[in-house]
């Protein structure tokens, strides 16, 4: 063979080798996606939205972790701390700032700027992704809490489920018509639930709620101070006390048996199981606006996708993000997940507004608040439930309670 010859059958086997390399799966752009998965229903539809993308980018993977809430507390700032982070990562409620505060997130601006499905996002729910100007989540699932009753046992108590209470005083009177109680005062019937003594911060979006409708705050808009010790959130307090005090509120009841006549609820995977299994549960629940003392509000929590510093792909991350955010996208999980789509043109739908329920959840949107965006949310969480769950359940004075959630807040904040 001449020396021509075998140059050119050299180079051949170079060229065939580097296009084996190029295309190998082993050099492939990987994305490291964490999911929260809300029921087992919606794992196949999140694999197969992975799959579909990875069709649709030759060359791409998508590595899906499947984590809860636990392992999200637990894990998520060590493994971004550690630099080997997953690309895009699930926020709860409250913990954005937190993570935005210590540089594990990156900043979404330059992508929205020219991102058009940004308009079709709800503009409350947009700010619930924004620390200190910047842009750092987008919600893919919407909750809000707002009053939930069964239409049965408001009928039973000659009360009209259509004509819910709006009011505090209207609250209250309606727990009391609507109470049953056995010969020895067992409740039969409960007016509303809450949770135990054991977990102090359960009972965090039922205060931080009345504190909002009493025209209160936790903090200053700004985050920097302390607002517990005003006369608004000694009432907040006093008022939830006295629904548990005067046995007005029961722990632990709920609708299945049919001994609750009313609650604070978020649309969730609960509900739409009831919807599946007990339709029977779901179609006697009648979903209000919240209620108000001086200002109708209810909170709402607002799940996000982050992409976070450590993604060495950030552009192909910010791809992936945008499809699964697409409003097709966006529809099928919250259908499959019980939630509400962040996009009012999703929740408008003629399917999904012929369902009662769904209707009274998406007109709870317009009064709903987030929690302050600040990084130490988790830490105010936890020193504010402590008090006020104490003063629940009779342990000090609500004036007391306060004070001191004031005093922990100050020192969280300083």
């Amino acid at each position: 063979m001449s020396m021509s010859s075998r140059f050119a059958l050299s180079l051949a086997l170079l060229l065939s080798l580097f296009a084996l390399t190029v295309n190998s799966p082993a050099h492939a752009e990987t994305l490291w996606w964490w999911v929260v998965m809300h029921n087992n229903e919606s794992r196949p539809l999140l694999e197969s939205q992975a799959a579909a993308f990875e069709a649709a980018n030759p060359g791409v993977e998508v590595d899906i972790s499947f984590v809860t809430w636990k392992d999200m507390e637990e894990k998520l700032t060590t493994v971004l701390a550690s630099g080997a982070g997953p690309d895009i990562v699930p926020l709860g409620g409250i913990w954005m700032a937190e993570y935005a505060a210590a540089g594990m997130l990156l900043p979404l601006d330059t992508y929205v700027r020219d991102w058009d499905a940004l308009d079709e996002f709800h503009p409350v729910v947009v700010e619930d992704g924004r620390y200190q100007g910047q842009l750092y989540a987008l919600p893919y699932m919407v909750n809000p809490k707002t009053l939930t009753l069964s239409r049965t046992v408001f009928e039973e108590a000659g009360l009209n489920p259509d004509d819910p209470p709006e009011t505090w005083e209207d609250l209250e009177r309606a727990a009391q018509r609507v109470r049953r109680t056995d010969a020895e005062g067992r409740t039969l019937v409960a007016g509303l639930t809450h949770p135990g003594p054991g977990n102090p911060v359960s009972h965090w979006q039922n205060i931080t709620t009345l504190i909002a409708q009493a025209g209160g705050s936790i903090v200053t808009p700004d985050g920097s101070q302390a607002t517990l010790d005003t006369p608004e959130v000694v009432r907040a307090i006093e008022f939830y006390a006295k629904l548990i005090r005067d046995g007005l509120s029961t722990q632990g009841a709920g609708w299945r048996d049919g001994k609750l006549a009313m609650d604070f609820n978020a649309p969730s995977t609960r509900m739409l199981n009831f919807k599946a299994t007990q339709p029977e549960v779901y179609n006697d629940l009648k979903v209000a606006l919240p209620t108000r003392d001086v200002v109708r509000a209810g909170n709402f929590t607002i799940d996000k996708y982050a992409i976070s510093s450590t993604s060495k792909n950030p552009d192909l991350a910010w791809k992936f993000l945008s499809y699964v955010l697409s409003p097709e996208q966006l529809q099928a999980y919250n259908l499959v997940s019980g939630g509400i789509g962040p996009q009012p043109s999703l929740v408008q739908r003629p399917e999904l507004m012929s369902d009662p329920v769904y209707i009274g959840f998406v007109q709870a949107i317009d009064y709903g608040f987030g929690f302050p965006i600040i990084p130490s949310i988790r830490r105010v969480q936890e020193v504010v439930s402590g008090p006020v769950a104490a003063a629940a359940f009779g342990e000090i004075p609500s004036e007391y309670a306060a004070g001191e959630a004031q005093r922990l807040v100050s020192e969280v904040l300083e």
